[in-house]
């Protein structure tokens, strides 16, 4: 913005900008009175809840028009009284201003276990509410070109790959045999029977059918069961 430092009230100085910045901001951060109750900042932070919710909303329309049709706009905000504080309120209030939420950041504002130990439980975190106008968006592509040539596959929705059902940093059955745990499936009519899974090293197999075939356990078990290593 070219530089431009404005000292005002800030009600007033978002109407300064809205000549020549009307819809064209692509990001807002602010950080208003959170409403503790506690007057030792140089700004009011003791109000009545409706007389805070309405100057949230005076000064949040505003920013709105600021916004381009794809702005953010970045809000800070504490939870340190959830019965009494504005978290939940200001959540409501801005999602009724802007038509997309994006969600909550949360950060942690100071190292250690705790910071302010309030009635019931020690809080060491606050929030940043994200919204956005219409066609707000956070990033159009975060995939490398490399990445993109992976998706290979297109249908109505875009580009797609196939991925496999296990990720790369999760387990395969060998490597953490007491977390697999699979299907029994008799053979003919594809109903399930039962479970296999390991037990202090040994295969268990939990059938729970009640079929009257007197040979469908020993079925399922001979085609389920992995062949042995050789040697």
């Amino acid at each position: 913005m070219d530089g431009w430092l404005i000292r005002s009230e800030n009600y007033q100085a978002l109407h300064t900008l809205l000549p020549k910045w009307q819809g064209k901001l692509k990001a807002i951060y602010i950080d208003p009175p959170y409403n503790t109750g506690v007057d030792e900042f140089l700004y009011v932070d003791s109000f009545k809840h409706s007389s805070w919710l309405t100057m949230m909303e005076n000064r949040l329309a505003v920013a709105k028009s600021l916004l381009a049709g794809d702005g953010i706009i970045f809000i800070s905000i504490g939870d340190l009284n959830p019965q009494e504080g504005e978290s939940y309120r200001l959540q409501m209030l801005a999602s009724s201003i802007f038509p997309k939420r994006f969600g909550n950041l949360i950060w942690r504002k100071r190292g250690g276990i705790g910071s302010f130990s309030e009635r019931d439980m020690t809080e060491n975190h606050e929030y940043v509410l994200v919204q956005g106008n219409e066609e707000a968006f956070l990033y159009h592509n975060i995939l490398s070109e490399q990445k993109l040539d992976e998706f290979s596959n297109v249908d109505g929705r875009g580009a797609y790959r196939w991925m496999g059902l296990l990720g790369p940093s999760q387990q395969t059955k060998e490597k953490r045999p007491n977390l697999n745990y699979e299907l029994l499936v008799h053979p003919e009519t594809l109903q399930l029977v039962g479970f296999r899974y390991a037990v202090h090293g040994s295969e268990v197999y939990d059938l729970r059918t009640r079929t009257e075939d007197e040979n469908l356990a020993e079925t399922v078990i001979r085609i389920a069961r992995p062949a042995k290593p050789p040697g």
